[in-house]
């Protein structure tokens, strides 16, 4: 079954984000582009278990920021089935020209999404670090497989 496309009501314009009542800001992009760079204030939020983190968003208005209108339908359909009322920002981030700040600065949801791949990270410290974790998990194999029957191929 499809979501049902949101209606022009649903969608709320760049310029609009600020007037009238507050509204919980609700990012429902990739934790690497929330981290990146999102609206101030707003709260990362993932699909996954979102009958939970639903409840770690302040009470209000929610406006999802997506660029991925099917994906922004399908979390709006869910929000509004555990009663919240939602609407979706025009265009996503690429209609936004105000102000942005960066890092995981609230968190709705755990941000597990996807793997970081070690050449995306911010630093060349993060990078090595990251590399050098993955390089003793990988020789660490050899003694985690030492004994195991199933391990034919080191006897």
């Amino acid at each position: 079954k499809q979501a049902a496309s949101l209606a022009k009501d649903d969608r709320i314009a760049a310029s609009e984000l600020n007037a009238g009542p507050a509204k919980v800001v609700a990012d429902i992009r990739t934790s690497t582009r929330y981290r990146r760079g999102h609206i101030p204030g707003a709260w990362f939020l993932t699909r996954a278990h979102l009958d939970r983190d639903e409840a770690n968003l302040p009470a209000g208005e929610i406006v999802l920021v997506s660029d991925d209108t099917p994906y922004a339908e399908l979390i709006a359909r869910d929000l509004r089935s555990l009663g919240r009322t939602v609407r979706h920002l025009e265009g996503g981030m690429a209609n936004w020209s105000g102000a942005t700040e960066t890092g995981l600065t609230a968190l709705a949801s755990v941000p597990d999404d996807i793997h970081v791949d070690p050449s995306d990270l911010d630093t060349t410290a993060q990078r090595e670090r990251e590399y050098r974790r993955y390089l003793d998990w990988e020789i660490g194999l050899i003694d985690m497989l030492d004994g195991d029957p199933a391990a034919l191929w080191m006897k």
